[in-house]
């Protein structure tokens, strides 16, 4: 009994290989593949059909063909998928965002904020677009109180170069919870900055505040601020 080949390699996409097989006798698959692996007889040849492998390792199986007291074996492997290892070396494709902001008065006005951050990424780094949602509590300068505590959650859009040397963000913040109505219930931000790996960092950014409710200025129309964040990936 011939066999021809007697071992395969496929690519992580998968594919599919044809088998000859020469025998005076009648033939039989004794072992078959496993689930990533099927196999179809047609006469005096056998088609196996391999799925692609979703695994950031590569695979191994084989299968028999007994005609008589003869054996021949047939070994299977299969490369890993390099694209998802690569992805999961730059961190994946959801990440949790910690992190920390200060924004200043564009007109000098001494209004300031200073927030915290916490949220989850779609996307790393290294993808051309990145969308993000979570929230930031902070504090705000009250001209009665001192301090005033506001909860904003924000979403935003980032494109970036694969490298992750510049990017350009864009979103916008809900203030959920505000006391003592020193600010407005949204603000919108246009930011720029630079990430590697981990590590991103908004060297400044644009933000409109929303005017408050009672229109007082504790904090400015327009602030100037930076931002630090650091991902956790999974």
């Amino acid at each position: 009994m011939e066999v021809s080949p007697k071992s395969v390699e496929f690519s992580s996409y998968g594919g599919s290989r044809t088998f000859n097989i020469k025998s005076t006798n009648s033939w039989r698959v004794s072992i078959g593949t496993r689930k990533w692996g099927h196999l179809h007889r047609d006469g005096n040849t056998l088609r196996l059909r391999v799925n692609k492998n979703r695994k950031t390792y590569s695979r191994s199986d084989y299968f028999t063909i007994k005609s008589g007291d003869q054996e021949v074996r047939v070994d299977i492997s299969q490369m890993a998928n390099y694209s998802k290892i690569s992805r999961q070396d730059d961190g994946g494709l959801i990440n949790m965002a910690l992190g920390y902001e200060a924004g200043y008065s564009a007109y000098w006005d001494l209004s300031w904020s200073v927030n915290i951050f916490t949220g989850l990424r779609i996307g790393n780094y290294a993808d051309v677009v990145q969308f993000e949602v979570g929230v930031s509590p902070g504090i705000i300068p009250n001209s009665e109180e001192g301090i005033s505590f506001y909860l904003p959650i924000y979403a935003s859009l980032k494109l970036s170069m694969r490298s992750g040397a510049f990017y350009t963000k864009m979103g916008g913040s809900y203030n959920q919870i505000i006391t003592n109505d020193c600010i407005g219930p949204y603000s919108l931000r246009l930011g720029f900055g630079s990430a590697w790996k981990n590590f991103e960092y908004d060297w400044i950014y644009l933000q409109y505040n929303a005017p408050n409710y009672d229109n007082r200025h504790n904090q400015s129309d327009l602030m100037i601020g930076m931002r630090m964040a650091w991902y956790i990936t999974r």
